[in-house]
C-alpha cells in the first residue's frame, strides 16, 4: 500500500528521523562518558505534554502537546553550573537562527542570563563535524535572509576529543 503523502515523503520523513536518532545517540554517548568521568550530568527533556486519559487501545493513553518545548536536554556540571544544551542538525549549509523555535530561543536566553552553561550542538553531516558552541559566542551574521552562521567561523568549536565537555568543565 501506499501513503496518501506519496512514497517520497515517506522516504524523506523516515530519513529525518534517523538521522535525528544519530544525533541524539551520539549526544547520549558523549553524556554518558562525561558522567563517567565525573564532568557532567545530562539528561534529555521531555516536551509539554498533557495526558487527556485513556486511549482506544487497552494499556494505551491519549495525549497532546500543550505547548513547544525548549531546549533538548539538561544538567549540571561539575561544580554546581547548570547547563543547557540545543542540539541542531543539517545536510549542508549554514547554522540559521530560523531552526530555533520561539520556546528554545527563550529557554537559551533566560538561562544564559541566569549563568547557565548554554550550548548549541550543530552536526553539520556533509563535513561528519560535530560543533559544540556556548550560546552567546555563536558570531551570527545578518544577512538579507536573516542570521546565520557557517561551518568556517565555528572551526575553533568542532569536536575533536570526547567527552565534548571536557574543554568547559573545570
Amino acid at each position: 500500500t501506499t501513503h496518501p503523502a506519496g512514497d517520497g515523503v515517506m522516504r524523506f520523513l523516515a530519513e529525518t528521523i534517523r538521522r535525528l536518532l544519530a544525533l541524539e545517540t551520539l549526544l547520549d554517548a558523549h553524556h554518558d562518558a562525561a558522567k563517567m568521568l565525573g564532568l557532567a550530568e545530562v539528561r534529555r527533556v521531555s516536551p509539554h505534554v498533557r495526558h487527556l486519559g485513556p486511549g482506544k487501545v487497552l494499556g494505551s493513553f491519549s495525549a497532546v502537546f500543550d505547548s513547544q518545548g525548549g531546549c533538548d536536554r539538561r544538567g549540571t556540571i561539575r561544580g554546581g553550573r547548570s547547563l543547557v544544551v540545543e542540539a541542531k542538525s543539517s545536510a549542508s549549509g549554514n547554522l540559521t537562527w530560523s531552526e530555533f523555535t520561539p520556546a528554545e530561543l527563550a529557554d537559551l536566553e533566560v538561562a544564559h542570563q541566569l549563568g547557565a552553561l548554554c550550548l548549541v550542538a550543530w552536526e553539520r553531516r556533509d563535513l561528519c563535524a560535530l560543533f559544540v558552541v556556548p550560546w552567546e559566542l555563536i558570531p551570527w551574521k545578518v544577512t538579507g535572509s536573516g542570521k546565520s552562521v557557517t561551518a568556517e567561523a565555528l572551526a575553533g568549536w568542532r569536536v575533536t576529543e570526547a567527552p565534548y565537555l571536557r574543554r568547559f568543565v573545570p
